[in-house]
């Protein structure tokens, strides 16, 4: 809250100085209060009455003219009031004794009705005006309502003493003084005098500085009428006596205080708020060209021309112009030439609609340097309208960098960095580009797809490094092929892809003429696949055709090293055959559609039922019967193989769990994909399986393949050391097809070695594969396992085998895979469970008894009659 203003020195001066003469005035008995001759008195009292209307009115136009706005009412009462006040002035100067009469005679009685009605609407427009601003005005009209009335009033009261003076009570009497209505008309107007001016003290508490300024004036003024009123209240006897004239002297000075306060400082506060406002004018013009040329980017101004006004020293540097052959010069020297006219006509648009330029974007342009170097810059660009008209402001960035290193990025993101060529997604880019403007043409275009044959091992063989130059001179071949227009790209690892436009179908080169092209000739690197297809004859679209080219190469890749292959339908057809597989195979998944057969597992020597290997087999209502060889693969590929080994697993278990139910104890072997044996939690699911079956881990044998088992050789030895720890049993599957390492054979738990039926095919007629064969069972009992033979179809084969020391095999001699239910018939015949005639016969080829083992034949074969 701020503090009351001081006592002014005006209204100080005047208190001290009246203090010791209203002492005397007062003192009982005293002479000092004299009456002044008649004539003296007149002058002096016209020439105070004159000054206090001149002010008077002055005060009530000043107010009236120069309003408030936000006391835009009490102005109005206030510039009513005052020139009420120097109405009623006039009236009492007019009316004094010794003045010529005015419409009846005058006399101190008709004066002073004049002066007490000042005196009454001066206190009370003094009360409204120092109202505190928080106090609930009246409504405008309201307002307009009660300062008409009052001033009707007052003017009435005005007219009523001119023509009618002896209407109001006796107010002086000669020789005695002020009547006790006068003087309890003249309390009354110090009580006014004091509420207005505590009432103002209450509103400046709340103001800002300016308008406590502007109010001690009007606090000087107060404070004079009150001992103006306290003069006539206490000491006037007479007229025209001292006092009489001293407190026409501090009405006249306290409606000067008033002038001043509402007619000077309200008239010269605009010309103070303009002086100050162009003091601010400058010190912000210094203060901008002060930032402006501290800022980092480049400021330029330019008037509505395009001349240009002010430069920063930002943009000095940018440019290589000092600013002073840059002012006054046309902004389009710094810009390159293409961009001039279309500057130009840019800024006539701004110039046109003001609002554009605020919804412009930052514009990429080339700015022209002193030297004649072009430079990539950004403008952002603002119009403003200013006393001298319209400006423009442009802030100019230096982007030359960015844009080196923005390339950079994109090169970087659309080329593979160590061949140089397009990548996959640039390649995806400029084919359809190609397509489309072969369209355009009525051209052909060719697309093959490269794959180096063999990459991978040649990477784990001779290295990355080794791997990297490949591909480099894979390559540079591409780039120096013969054919105009093509386009190469590396779409990641070893395989690569060429665009080739050609004028004509019929131009189309083959893919057996492009790895004659891109082979290596001297037989140093390795070979090429090449996958081929053509637009529009194969696909109409570039995803289609990059899918054709595709085929086209996985077709290429299994026929071996070094081929090349053409699209043609036949692919797309065994493609949609995959991907509708695919489908059907997931939905036979979530409806359990594929099954378990069980091919039994005979010892060589008795002809006993050893035990089943468990193969998986699919026959779909669509695709019909579906090899394992076929969807196996599939599933692997499309992420399905894990559920399809827990299907396995599961149905093998519950086999096992219904023969258990028969009395029947015979293991039965399961084949794990390279996925599903490399899963960490193989040894655990196995367990939760058979624990939730209550089955015996002897019962259930795994087989891997050797390929699976050398992949890593270090991770299978733990993985199987964790099956072999459970009980359960590990066959090692295909045996002699791969490239096992003796060192950590001899450390994998196996139980058993099952002999690939390609060797057991042709033992009997190639010495070779009878030596496999041979080596393959003295290896296995020098590591101390079991041989299984597999694909066993002859009598001769079974005979030899049991001549090189095999103790068990399996094949078509024996049965083939068996449904679950001729399985269990199978089984329960061989154990002696049910008698042979209650059993349905199996589903095998047909064979003479001779032809398998007398004691299996004899004695459990349905078919042995």
């Amino acid at each position: 809250m701020k503090p009351f203003p001081s006592c002014p020195v005006t209204a100080a001066a005047a208190l001290a100085g009246l203090s010791p003469l209203l002492c005397l005035l007062v003192w009982p008995g005293n002479g000092a209060n004299l009456a002044l001759p008649q004539a003296h008195f007149l002058a002096l009292h016209t020439m105070l009455e004159i000054a206090s209307v001149v002010v008077s009115l002055s005060v009530g136009l000043a107010t009236l003219w120069v309003l408030d706005d936000q006391r835009r009412q009490a102005a109005l009462a206030v510039a009513s009031g005052f020139l009420l006040v120097g109405w009623l002035d006039a009236l009492h100067l007019a009316s004094h004794a010794g003045m010529p009469d005015l419409v009846t005679p005058n006399g101190p009685h008709k004066a002073i009705v004049f002066w007490l009605l000042a005196r009454l609407v001066a206190a009370m427009s003094l009360v409204v005006w120092c109202w505190p601003a928080r106090a609930r005005a009246p409504a405008p009209r309201t307002a307009l309502g009660l300062t008409a009335g009052a001033a009707a009033a007052v003017l009435a009261a005005s007219l009523l003493a001119l023509l009618q003076p002896e209407a109001f009570p006796p107010l002086f009497v000669a020789g005695r003084g002020s009547t006790r209505l006068m003087l309890g008309v003249e309390a009354g107007v110090v009580v006014l005098l004091a509420i207005a001016l505590f009432a103002q003290r209450r509103r400046l508490r709340e103001a800002d500085p300016v308008t406590c300024a502007d109010e001690r004036p009007v606090r000087d003024a107060l404070l004079l009428l009150m001992a103006s009123q306290g003069v006539f209240l206490l000491c006037s006897e007479q007229v025209t006596d001292i006092a009489s004239a001293l407190g026409h002297g501090c009405t006249v000075a306290a409606h000067a205080c008033l002038w001043r306060g509402m007619f000077l400082n309200r008239v010269r506060r605009p010309f103070r708020e303009l002086s100050a406002a162009h003091r601010d004018v400058a010190e912000r013009n210094a203060r901008y060209r002060d930032l402006v040329d501290l800022a980092p980017a480049g400021v330029v101004v330019t008037d509505a021309a395009g001349r240009i006004v002010l430069v920063n020293r930002a943009l000095e540097a940018m440019v290589g112009h000092d600013r002073s052959a840059l002012v006054g010069r046309p902004v389009e020297l710094l810009l390159a030439e293409e961009h001039r006219d279309a500057m130009r006509s840019r800024r006539a648009a701004w110039l046109a609609d003001p609002d554009g330029a605020a919804r412009q974007p930052r514009s990429a342009v080339r700015g022209l340097r002193a030297d004649g170097r072009l430079i990539d810059v950004e403008v952002a660009v603002g119009l403003a309208a200013t006393t001298d008209g319209w400006r423009f402001t442009a802030f100019v960035c230096d982007v030359s960098h960015r844009r080196a290193h923005e390339q950079a990025l994109r090169h970087r993101a659309n080329h593979d960095p160590l061949t140089g060529l397009p990548n996959r997604a640039c390649f995806g880019q400029r084919l359809a580009q190609a397509v489309a403007d072969a369209r355009a043409r009525h051209q052909a275009l060719a697309l093959a797809i490269v794959d180096i044959d063999g990459f991978h091992a040649v990477n784990e063989a001779r290295g990355s490094a080794c791997g990297d130059a490949l591909l480099g001179a894979l390559a540079r071949r591409l780039g120096g092929l013969p054919m105009p227009g093509a386009q190469a790209a590396r779409l990641g690892s070893d395989e690569f892809a060429l665009i080739l436009p050609v004028a004509r179908s019929s131009a189309v080169p083959t893919g057996a003429t492009l790895r004659a092209l891109l082979n290596d000739r001297d037989g140093g690197d390795p070979s090429v696949s090449i996958g081929l297809a053509c637009w529009p004859a194969d696909a109409a679209e570039p995803e289609a055709l990059l899918h054709a080219a595709e085929l086209a190469l996985q077709t290429a890749k299994q026929r071996g090293r070094g081929a090349a292959r053409d699209y043609d339908p036949t692919l797309g057809l065994a493609a949609a055959r995959r991907r509708r597989m695919q489908l059907r195979l997931r939905e036979a998944l979530s409806v359990g559609a594929l099954g378990l057969h069980y091919q039994p597992q005979v010892d060589l020597a008795s002809g006993r039922l050893c035990g089943f290997e468990a193969l998986l087999r699919w026959t779909d209502a669509e695709l019909g019967a579906v090899s394992p060889a076929e969807f196996v693969p599939l599933a692997e590929r499309s992420g399905l193989i894990d559920a399809l080994g827990l299907s396995v697993l599961g149905q093998a278990m519950d086999q096992l769990l219904h023969w258990r139910a028969l009395g029947l104890e015979l293991p039965v072997s399961v084949n794990l994909s390279p996925y599903q044996f490399r899963h960490p939690e193989l040894a655990e699911r196995i367990t939760r399986s058979l624990a939730l079956r209550g089955l015996a881990p002897s019962l259930l044998a795994v087989e891997i393949t050797e390929g699976t088992a050398m992949e890593d050789p270090a991770a299978a030895a733990a993985q199987l050391r964790r099956l072999a720890d459970l009980g359960v049993e590990v066959h090692l599957d295909d045996f002699g097809t791969g490239h096992s390492s003796l060192a950590w054979l001899k450390t994998f738990p196996v139980s058993a070695i099952k002999i690939d039926r390609a060797f057991v095919a042709e033992m009997e007629r190639d010495a070779g594969d009878a030596g496999i064969v041979r080596a393959v069972i003295a290896l296995a009992h020098t590591l101390g396992c079991r041989v299984i033979a597999e694909g066993i179809e002859r009598p001769g084969q079974r005979e030899q085998l049991l001549v090189l020391g095999c103790e068990q095999g399996q094949g078509w001699l024996f049965s083939r895979a068996l449904p679950p239910e001729q399985a269990t018939a199978l089984a329960l015949r061989c154990s002696g469970v049910a008698p042979p005639s209650t059993l349905e016969p199996a589903q095998r080829r047909p064979m003479e008894a001779s032809d398998a083992p007398p004691q299996f034949v004899q004695q459990y074969h349905p078919l042995a009659t």
